[in-house]
């Protein structure tokens, strides 16, 4: 279940004021929120804020008092090993479930909770706080030490209202080369982030510690003796991962793009719900379409698997639902986020969701990081070469000769001997290595060197081979593509692709056989053949809403050229003011070239804005 949750242990061992709780529940932000309940001890206080207004408050007695937001995917199973009654596994007990799996494992435990999750638990025996995030960051806490007191929340405005005095230079640095935000670092240096899959102690009388609960650094590599069984392999965890989504809650959606990713969710979903004749009837799929922009329309690929499997489509008409209400969506994210640009598209998504009655929506977002996109590089052949395999290397490296057209002698240097020579090292991927934008101020450049943070292609190695590194990097990165902001709220958003054994698994098999000169996501591609329409399984070229969002901006110009005009940035020094502007009337008269780092940088001037109370 979607909710804010946060907390405060004083450093003294004291009691939490209510007033203090009460302040915590006044930030949330969570439209159309249930009761919020507050719990208090000696020491500690809690807080929960439901997303439903009939919610169940968690169970208060016992050792354990535990808030959480989201759910957890291995209910039954972790209630048959905790030898509890099949109640204690449905969603409504989460929180009792939790607080069981802590009093048998310990802090152990966060290890063997598998969803999209966020949660806090305070031991009343030990007199501790124990938080945790999901292993890939579907869920957010942030916290803070300040006047002998530790905080921590699910929403960075709920610790206080920021200032721009305490605004992070280096987080504002590494944002504005394009790096994403996976960092304990938040926009402001006073708030803090743990990182996902991290758990956190706290102590009455002690500073908190964190430490990971679970990664993918020993997971042994897979190996079948035929493509069929990876393929077989991977379609019933798949299989899986979409039916667990489907049992977060009541009546579930999609939604549904056109592309491989969304199409195969609404596949697999139709397929599982056949088993399940009382709700198969109220799967139903949304698509976002675009009559006035057809370059960003791509009904007629979700049409055809609609279809194929005769569904409900809810069409949303997208034309000019970009750049408003802006600081409503930036009050909902608790970072800058190109996203809130399309806050009017999801604000149609969650109205209509609400009136259905719908309480799980199923997104394909972040297929990539899992299954591996077109265009991914053979970063393999170097670990095939190390370990002595040069049959499946000369032949690797033909295929991708004749699949990539690049002499052997290039693809030899790129992807053999560069990372031989630099063992313990690997390439960062090309998205981070661009120029650095001309609205970044020259000054600001200079002190925080972030030329030398673009040319800054070789990080630290942690895996024995350079393909887990390199998608291990992937999957980190794309905590930013979660759904985020007020469209979570209306039903609960969840991600199959991020379904735990279904990226072990992922992660287990050989590179080769997920990867192809010409095609990406092969074991979904595959895995899919017979079931999902031929046309949506093999397309390579896929759509979005740019050139639509392109068109509204010059529509908004007059909301927006007062912001570019008196920036906040460029006053602090971040941004040149002229630059700025230049490239904001360059947009403006239809150059795209710079759309997209543009966009992202005018999100951090809008957010930046709404979170400190900035006028205009």
């Amino acid at each position: 279940m979607r909710a804010a949750i946060g907390g405060i242990v004083k450093a003294d061992g004291g009691p939490v004021e209510a007033e203090e709780l009460s302040l915590l529940v006044s930030r949330a932000r969570v439209p159309g929120a249930g009761k919020p309940r507050i719990f208090q001890g000696a020491g500690f206080g809690l807080i929960w804020v439901p997303a439903i207004p009939d919610a169940a408050a968690p169970d208060s007695g016992g050792r354990c008092v535990v808030v959480l937001d989201g759910t957890l995917d291995n209910r039954t199973l972790l209630a048959r090993e905790l030898g509890l009654s099949p109640e204690a596994a449905v969603p409504g007990a989460q929180p009792l479930l939790i607080a069981a799996a802590y009093e048998r494992w310990g802090l152990e435990a966060t290890a063997r909770l598998n969803g999209e999750f966020a949660f806090l638990l305070w031991d009343r025996i030990e007199r501790r706080l124990v938080a945790a995030r999901d292993d890939f960051g579907a869920r957010e806490l942030f916290f803070t030490e300040a006047q002998g007191a530790f905080r921590i929340a699910s929403q960075l405005q709920m610790l206080g209202r920021p200032n721009l005095s305490d605004l992070d230079d280096e987080y504002v640095a590494d944002f504005l080369t394009g790096q994403v935000s996976i960092g304990p670092a938040t926009p402001f240096r006073s708030i803090r982030r743990l990182l996902a899959g991290h758990r956190l102690t706290v102590t009455a009388e002690g500073r908190p510690e964190t430490r990971r609960s679970w990664d993918l650094h020993d997971l042994p590599p897979l190996h079948y003796k035929t493509d069929a069984e990876y393929l077989d392999h991977f379609l019933a965890v798949f299989r899986e991962a979409v039916e667990r989504s489907l049992e977060t809650g009541g009546r579930a959606w999609a939604e549904l793009s056109g592309g491989l990713d969304s199409s195969s969710i609404v596949c697999v979903a139709h397929e599982v719900l056949q088993e399940h004749p009382g709700r198969a009837g109220d799967f139903a799929t949304v698509t976002f379409v675009w009559d006035e922009t057809p370059q960003s329309d791509e009904r007629e690929w979700s049409q055809t698997v609609v279809r194929k499997y005769d569904l409900v489509n809810h069409q949303i008409r997208s034309d000019d639902l970009f750049f408003d209400d802006v600081t409503e969506a930036a009050l909902h994210r608790s970072e800058p986020h190109f996203g809130i640009f399309a806050h009017p598209m999801y604000r149609a998504e969650v109205d209509l969701l609400r009136r259905s009655g719908v309480e799980v929506l199923l997104c394909g977002s972040r297929a990539e990081s899992v299954v591996l996109a077109d265009q991914t590089p053979p970063v393999h052949l170097v670990d095939l070469f190390r370990r002595l395999r040069l049959f499946d290397f000369s032949r690797e490296l033909l295929r991708w000769q004749r699949g990539t057209h690049r002499p052997l002698a290039n693809l030899f240097f790129s992807f053999v001997l560069e990372p031989l020579l630099r063992p313990h090292s690997y390439r960062r991927s090309s998205e981070d290595e661009r120029r650095l934008d001309p609205w970044v101020s020259q000054d600001f450049a200079r002190r925080l060197g972030l030329r030398d943070r673009l040319r800054r292609r070789w990080t630290k190695r942690t895996f024995p081979t350079l393909a887990q590194e390199v998608q291990y990097e992937r999957l980190r990165r794309s905590e930013q593509m979660v759904h985020r902001g007020y469209h979570e709220w209306t039903s609960e958003a969840r991600h199959p692709f991020l379904y735990r054994p279904l990226v072990e698994l992922a992660f287990s098999i050989p590179w080769e056989k997920k990867v192809d000169p010409e095609l990406g996501k092969l074991l979904l591609r595959r895995s899919l053949t017979g079931r999902l329409p031929d046309e949506v399984r093999t397309r390579r070229n896929t759509r979005g809403p740019g050139p639509s969002a392109y068109k509204a901006y010059a529509k908004r110009w007059a909301a927006i050229e007062p912001i570019v005009r008196k920036s906040v940035m460029a006053s602090m020094g971040f941004l040149d003011a002229a630059e700025l502007s230049r490239a904001a009337e360059l947009v403006r008269f239809g150059s795209s070239s710079k759309f997209g780092a543009f966009t992202s940088c005018l999100a951090f001037e809008f957010w930046l804005r709404a979170v400190t109370g900035v006028e205009a």
